[in-house]
């Protein structure tokens, strides 16, 4: 990006101050990295998660955190049947998966995530819900087998929240799961 847009990301960053930022359509940790270096010094964020994902233009999702990361897991892998494809398919770009340690022994477990575009008409709205179902199996599953650990998902949606294609995370109960 240019300068100028990224001293208006850094601005609306230092306005908002998040303790955790997801962060979606990163080239790179390198890249990442010296963002923060450059523009969030006094921001505090010690943590900078990125695993590479599947988008081919290499575009992946990542999160800066002011408290320590316990652990890290990609489902980059994870396959899963979409509508009209012959084969399961993957993610666009990642669904990561991130244990945070916070102040005083609070702790919590974050997907972030970048769910396919508009740009495709139908086709990518039955991929953006195909996506959207597939995460929320894996949030659920992880909700089940740790039901005491807090949890949140964030990202880029790429839809509005009363869209069908992301139902199955905007309200799990009303989408069946």
């Amino acid at each position: 990006k240019k300068k100028k847009k990224k001293v208006a990301l850094s601005q609306a960053m230092h306005d908002i101050k998040k303790d955790i930022e997801g962060i979606q359509e990163v080239e790179s940790k390198a890249t990442l990295t010296q963002f923060r270096d450059k523009y969030l010094t006094d921001m505090g964020y010690r943590e900078v998660v990125l695993i590479e994902g599947n988008d081919t233009r290499g575009i992946d999702v990542a999160l800066f955190s002011r408290y320590p990361v316990t652990a890290v897991k990609s489902h980059k892998e994870v396959r899963f049947p979409v509508p009209g494809e012959a084969q399961p398919v993957g993610f666009s770009r990642d669904l990561l998966q991130v244990r945070i340690q916070g102040p005083n022994n609070y702790a919590l477990t974050v997907f972030v995530l970048h769910l396919k575009s508009q740009h495709g008409g139908d086709e990518a709205d039955v991929r953006r819900e195909a996506e959207a179902r597939a995460a929320q199996q894996i949030i659920g599953a992880f909700q089940k087998a740790n039901p005491r650990e807090n949890v949140v998902a964030m990202g880029d949606f790429n839809d509005k929240p009363l869209e069908k294609p992301v139902q199955p995370l905007v309200n799990p109960q009303v989408s069946g799961l």
